[in-house]
């Protein structure tokens, strides 16, 4: 399918993408208009125009985090990960309309071919196909076409800042700013029977506000507003001012406390300069609120992508609500997006809609038409295990690996690592549930297939491995299916999120008895193997404590949510489970845990519920295990350091770069008993060695399944203390 994309480099054209994957909360349509949102899209492309030291200087952040990143990892690995960025596409678009292809298995209110519109930006993007999430969708009454009803999104963020004003009929709100979402919110404050003036500094803007209903409007850099706004309300001011403008200046939002009467209220839906005026608000006892987009719901994950809606009895206007009530005022007829259209470009010719934006004379609404898609989503069930895949896989091939998951890590930390292994190792596929993504990883590394549906690469001839690096929700059912289709397996960790999840992946190894392995790569550390060799020497029970200074993440982020991501202990602290298994393990037999117990910080100022915990756990064989795992420490404090008693002795691995003995002498060591390597390694690189000798048939020091299991297990055991700790 076609799709519109820009990279940072500034660069914006039509790509030749796959249409994106359907999940079970989504709806796949089939855009029949979209509009071009002349200020914030404008906004983005300029942004990426910018040089790289321009854009360090508006974002310090990211200098920092390129900073830390060349400390922890070196320069090139820093440098990799902006020529990864940079050569990123990026969609566009944020608001369309068209008819729905298919639904995923929890949409039960939409068929397809129902019209529809559709919101959000990640979501409702200038492209053939759209996957958007069941609350962001909206259906089209009778009577409204597709070029009216891609205006929903826009229209919804007009709508919203005037509910945000709280007026009621009668009333005089000032709409300050008649670009789009202006002459938008003029004509929907005149359906909701409020007295509507216009104010702009363009004429031609406000002659379109008087012709679409404003009850007045002015021009702010040459007429007396204030003196013309006192006017209009027997000298008391406005009751409300909503600012659509953008602008760096602060004058604006100072203009509007003037123009608001005593305790009247100013919402800001556009972005200007925030300098505000103290004197000028306090005289008049004003608010002044923040309207936030399309309406409740944005940016709350549960409402977005996983259908959770709000109950109407608590939140009248949501989202959804919101682009409903403007369609409804497009099939009365009480708004007319008409006037406000610009230009019409099909997709094809998107580039030269976006030129437009950036001449003086901006217009107001540019429109890009889509014919009818014929793009076919493949439909094909998972393929029975091929009779050409044979294991081990013969020495003189190379390992096709199937790719299912291509986020940032699994393209940081993987993908490179097959390029330098390109004697063992092929990438066949990239699988992502966006089709930009795919397109653009699969060009990076010369991948022949891009796709957004995991069985379409898991058929394909030649793939030997699947590769999962999805969300930690998708991993069980993905790793099922690629068992089904007769491929070994690496997952990204955690394996899965349940015991039940667990023991049917485990009953599925057992009947194809094809190797999963689960990305438990500290164990390949070239120190972890050091610590290992001089622990077992010892020979006696060991005390281990390993402090993980995680940082914090947002409780909405996704790994915080139990159904998705499975919370911080089930999907980092498994890691840190075989890790203990790994060093405990002896060669006449592995170390069984005989008790759990858990303990963690109460929720409260400012700390995640089940962020920082400390988990212990004695082994049969007298050995004692303590995972301290914190969101609370020093971002500048090392990420781990594990310590290791025993009989005497004592090893300190630091991060990963540093081990020192004491009482007991390292191979290799230098001056103080310490190894000490160049950069940090976390036995990732040497993790990919020993799988592919594995798949060769040669001796391998890949994990098992028993012990991925054996991991997974303790991680669950935990998870249950851990859920039972008041």
């Amino acid at each position: 399918m076609k799709q519109l994309f820009y990279t940072p480099g500034g660069s914006l054209a039509v790509h030749d993408v796959p249409p994106p994957a359907l999940t079970d909360g989504s709806v796949l349509v089939a855009n029949g208009c979209s509009v071009i949102s002349t200020g914030t899209e404008r906004d983005v492309v300029r942004l990426g125009t910018d040089s790289l030291w321009r854009k360090a200087l508006r974002r310090p952040q990211l200098v920092r985090q390129f900073i830390d990143k060349t400390r922890r990892e070196g320069l090139g690995a820093a440098l990799g990960k902006v020529q990864e960025k940079t050569a990123e596409l990026k969609p566009l678009g944020y608001s369309c309309a068209g008819r729905v292809l298919s639904v995923g298995r929890a949409v039960a209110d939409l068929s397809p071919g129902q019209r529809v519109a559709c919101a959000g930006a990640g979501y409702a993007h200038h492209a053939q196909i759209v996957a958007v999430p069941r609350n962001l969708v909206a259906p089209i009454p009778p009577g409204v076409d597709f070029e009216a009803a891609a205006f929903t999104t826009l229209g919804a963020i007009a709508m919203q800042g005037l509910r945000r004003a709280g007026l009621t009929f009668g009333e005089t709100v000032v709409v300050l700013g008649l670009g789009l979402l202006g002459l938008l919110a003029v004509q929907i404050a005149r359906a909701a029977g409020y007295r509507v003036i216009g104010l702009d500094i363009d004429d031609e803007r406000v002659a379109l506000a008087r012709q679409l209903g404003a009850d007045a409007a002015f021009n702010s850099a040459t007429d007396d507003v204030l003196a013309q706004v006192k006017a209009l309300t027997d000298g008391l001011g406005a009751d409300g001012v909503v600012i659509y403008a953008a602008t760096p200046s602060s004058e604006p939002v100072n203009l509007a406390f003037d123009l608001c009467r005593q305790r009247g209220r100013v919402v800001a839906v556009g972005a200007f300069g925030m300098e505000l005026d103290r004197e000028r608000m306090y005289r008049k006892e004003l608010d002044f609120v923040m309207s936030t987009s399309y309406g409740p719901g944005r940016y709350d994950s549960l409402y977005e992508e996983q259908g959770v809606d709000y109950p109407i009895g608590h939140v009248r206007w949501t989202e959804n609500r919101n682009m409903q009530a403007f369609l409804a005022l497009l099939a009365s007829g009480q708004v007319d997006v008409r006037p406000l259209v610009s230009a019409h470009f099909p997709i094809e010719r998107a580039p030269e809609a976006y030129a437009l934006l950036q001449s003086d004379a901006c217009p107001l609404a540019l429109l890009l038409t889509y014919e009818p898609s014929n793009v076919q989503r493949p439909t094909s069930n998972v393929q029975q295990p091929a009779t050409s895949i044979q294991y081990p896989v013969p020495n003189d091939q190379t390992i096709g690996v199937a790719v299912i998951g291509a986020g940032g890590f699994v393209r940081r930390m993987h993908l490179p690592v097959f390029k330098a292994q390109s004697a063992d190792y092929r990438i066949a596929a990239i699988v992502t549930a966006h089709g930009e993504t795919a397109t653009t990883v699969a060009k990076q590394y010369s991948a022949p297939l891009a796709t957004t549906d995991h069985r379409e690469a898991l058929a394909v001839e030649g793939v030997h491995l699947a590769l999962i690096g999805t969300r930690h929700h998708l991993h069980a059912p993905l790793v099922l299916d690629a068992l089904a289709a007769g491929k070994a397996i690496f997952c990204e960790k955690p394996l899965c999120l349940t015991r039940e999840e667990l023991d049917e992946i485990r009953t599925a190894v057992a009947e194809t008895d094809l190797p999963v392995w689960v990305g438990f790569n500290r164990r390949y550390s070239p120190l972890a193997v050091a610590l290992k060799q001089a622990l077992d020497n010892l020979r006696c029970p060991a005390l281990i404590t390993y402090r993980v200074n995680a940082g914090s993440l947002p409780a909405g982020h996704w790994t915080q949510d139990p159904t998705v991501g499975g919370g911080r202990l089930v999907g980092e602290g498994c890691h840190f489970f075989d890790f203990f298994h790994f060093l405990l393990d002896r060669p006449d037999g592995p170390v069984t845990p005989v008790k759990v117990s858990a303990a963690v910080v109460p929720k409260g100022g400012g700390v995640v519920a089940r962020d920082n915990f400390v988990v212990t756990v004695r082994f049969d064989d007298g050995s004692v295990a303590s995972l301290t795992y914190t969101a609370l420490g020093h971002p500048d404090l090392p990420k781990e350091r594990v310590e290791v008693h025993a009989a005497g002795a004592s090893l300190v691995l630091d991060d990963f770069v540093t081990l020192t003995g004491y009482g007991v002498t390292l191979s290799g060591a230098s001056r103080g008993n310490m190894v000490r390597l160049k950069r940090q390694d976390k036995g990732i690189t040497q993790q990919w060695r020993e799988i592919a000798r594995a798949l060769h048939g040669e001796p391998s020091r890949a994990i098992s399944f028993d012990a991925v299991w054996r991991a997974m297990e303790l991680t669950f055991c935990a998870e249950d203390t851990l859920r039972g700790e008041k």
